[in-house]
């Protein structure tokens, strides 16, 4: 096997590691059974993917005053088992973080690559933690994208890295979490209810009044990505449709998600609201006008 201290005795000996290590490691999911080695003694072993368990290894082969950098999925910034992932990165002292997205839609930030992307650097001197938000370009644009990232200075000693790429972005956060949760209009039962497709390649995330459908040899059939969230009244179902097809929920959805899946985490605990927002007339015109748009614009897909 290979011996890192053999192999580069002068560098890890003689210069207490490397200076710079920079690189893309694999992004696999480990299992006990599914390799012919096991991991041991890492503290990143719930992470269960190899990326996270190079991140560890790479922050012990450089030396004290050195650089990391490394393009991992974007799950490093907010999958609840890579937070000592994380944490290893801020307690060694700065981390920057740019996070990009995968969809095609407009572009992916390398041709044929549909993944979600986080690039940090990570850094001995200081002690503080800066990201970008969530970027979209064109293809056109890649050659200056690097150029033209905005980064913005967040608590080293959150949980997650919430992906907010202004000082504007930080302060609208602050004012919404002064808000009681959307939560207390939930309801247990069948009725009022809205949808919506919990996993796509689209960072955009449409919810519906109707469950969306489609039709295999003449038989209607609803997708299994489809999910749905109940309220105790019409008019809390009529607000909540219109705010999670706000711009507001895309934005706060792109925070911390992967930016693919909608989780009860996503749907429920990011958006907070104000108690009279349910007997919003304006916000129910809204909400109607957008569904009517989708009825109208909508076509049967058959297979």
């Amino acid at each position: 096997p290979f011996h890192w201290l053999a192999e580069y005795y002068g560098i890890i000996q003689g210069n207490g590691g490397f200076d710079v290590i920079i690189g893309n490691p694999p992004y696999v999911v480990y299992s006990n059974n599914k390799f012919d080695y096991q991991i041991r003694n890492y503290l990143t072993i719930k992470a269960r993917n190899l990326y996270a368990f190079c991140i560890e290894r790479a922050l012990r082969l450089v030396n004290k005053d050195s650089y990391l950098s490394l393009i991992v999925p974007i799950s490093l910034s907010n999958g609840s088992n890579y937070f000592t992932v994380r944490q290893l990165l801020a307690n060694r002292g700065t981390v920057i973080y740019s996070h990009y997205a995968g969809d095609s839609h407009p572009s992916c930030l390398f041709n044929g690559v549909q993944q979600n992307l986080t690039i940090f650097n990570s850094s001995s001197k200081g002690n503080a933690t800066f990201t970008t938000n969530y970027v979209k370009s064109y293809n056109e644009e890649r050659i200056n994208l690097f150029k033209t990232l905005r980064f913005n200075e967040i608590d080293t000693n959150s949980r997650e890295i919430f992906r907010l790429g202004s000082s504007l972005q930080t302060s609208i956060c602050r004012k919404i979490n002064d808000k009681g949760s959307i939560t207390s209009w939930l309801s247990t039962s069948i009725g009022n209810t809205i949808f919506f497709k919990n996993t796509s390649g689209a960072a955009y995330k449409p919810f519906f009044s109707q469950p969306p459908f489609f039709q295999v040899d003449g038989v209607q059939q609803t997708s299994k990505t489809i999910d749905s969230l109940s309220f105790s009244t019409n008019q809390q179902a009529q607000s909540a449709l219109g705010m999670f097809n706000s711009n507001l929920f895309n934005f706060l959805f792109l925070l911390v998600s992967d930016a693919r899946h909608i989780t009860p985490r996503e749907t429920l605990g990011l958006l907070t609201v104000d108690a009279s927002l349910a007997n919003d007339s304006n916000l129910h015109r809204l909400s109607s006008r957008l569904q009517n748009d989708y009825n109208k614009h909508s076509i049967i897909v058959t297979y």
